[in-house]
């Protein structure tokens, strides 16, 4: 049945006046999961609305102690990579702490067990760094923004990306970025230029990018500076 679904999928993309994708690396997947050329593809991105000057963030008035995860406490989400990186950077940041928005009720396959968010946490972090991790839950959209803003960083540590918002909104704030290098991600922000990118599933490669972001305030407001100019200059809606 999965076989005879996959060939019909194929057979209607493969005779569609065109094809569109949010990204160059879907469309691709696209093209080499079912050999079809898609001369007819085109990648059309997602829009975002960004902030005001006002509203965007600032170094000055950021939490130089606070960085914030918008996801789901999955592996797919990355949940794992980010809580044992900020495991890493706590150790020697006695006032680092980790804002996690999101559902966090779920489970992630670690070491061959499902491994609920207490149960993960007590494994892979001291009791007073676990401490300094804010589980606020699923948050409505409006009340995320003030969280970019606050916080010094955002990160995000997925396995696999089409096209990620919670990227695009976060570069549309001016908030620097700590990103794996995955999917769509390289095709939106570019390492050291609009964000730090750290290889998929490598917690001790996003500690040290956390530690430079968290050392270097000039590299920071220039990340975020620059990634606030790329979303206006190629993600606004009127583009």
């Amino acid at each position: 049945t999965d076989n005879l679904l996959i060939q019909k999928e194929g057979a209607a993309i493969a005779g569609a006046e065109a094809v569109t994708a949010p990204s160059k690396y879907v469309l691709d997947a696209v093209r080499n999961r079912y050999g079809i050329a898609l001369a007819n593809g085109v990648v059309i991105p997602n829009a975002v609305e960004a902030p005001d000057e006002a509203s965007a963030w600032r170094a000055d008035r950021a939490d130089p102690d606070e960085i914030l995860f918008v996801g789901r406490f999955d592996r797919h989400k990355g949940a794992d990579t980010v809580l044992r990186a900020f495991a890493i950077a706590a150790a020697g940041r006695p006032g680092l702490k980790l804002t996690f928005v999101g559902p966090a009720d779920g489970a992630i396959q670690d070491g061959g067990k499902a491994k609920t968010r207490d149960s993960f946490l007590s494994e892979h972090m001291a009791p007073d760094i676990a401490a300094r991790v804010a589980f606020t839950g699923p948050l409505p959209h409006a009340a995320i923004g003030p969280l970019r803003r606050r916080a010094f960083m955002t990160l995000i540590g997925s396995l696999d990306e089409n096209f990620p918002s919670t990227l695009l909104e976060a570069m549309a704030m001016g908030s620097p970025v700590v990103s794996t290098a995955v999917g769509g991600i390289p095709e939106i922000a570019r390492d050291g230029e609009h964000a730090l990118l750290t290889p998929r599933a490598d917690p001790a490669a996003m500690a040290g990018a956390i530690g430079t972001l968290l050392s270097e305030r000039a590299l920071a407001e220039k990340l975020g500076g620059h990634a606030r100019r790329r979303a206006l200059d190629a993600y606004a809606p009127v583009r």
